[in-house]
């Protein structure tokens, strides 16, 4: 983030569509429609910038993109296929299709990297 003036420096394949509050609160809906719907502890909050992720517990981390918003929900519990099921059946909107793609590339990123105290075999 900037000092100076406030705004977000960290961009992704995306930030360019979420580049108004109206986007990322529409992001937001659609992200934790999914989470409750498949049971994941994880909430998304759109502020005047970032988006802010929660946990069940209250703990609360800043992200810049929507790549980082996948990623620490990911953290906070994996982000499964059925996780991401209620995303799948509405693709109406570039939106939409966005939310679904960074969700899989932070999964498909996830799952390519072991876990600490796991072998890679």
């Amino acid at each position: 983030m900037c000092g100076a003036c406030g705004r977000v420096t960290a961009t992704d394949g995306w930030s360019a569509l979420f580049a108004t509050r109206r986007a990322r609160w529409e992001a937001s809906r659609l992200v934790n429609e999914a989470l409750t719907r498949s049971g994941h502890p994880g909430r998304v909050t759109c502020t005047t910038g970032p988006w802010v992720v929660s946990s069940g517990t209250g703990r609360s981390v800043v992200a810049d993109t929507l790549t980082e918003v996948w990623g620490q929900l990911a953290s906070l519990h994996p982000i499964s296929a059925t996780t991401l099921q209620p995303l799948v059946g509405d693709l109406s909107t570039s939106t939409a299709r966005a939310v679904l793609e960074a969700a899989e590339q932070v999964r498909s990123d996830t799952e390519a990297t072991p876990r600490e105290g796991c072998v890679a075999r």
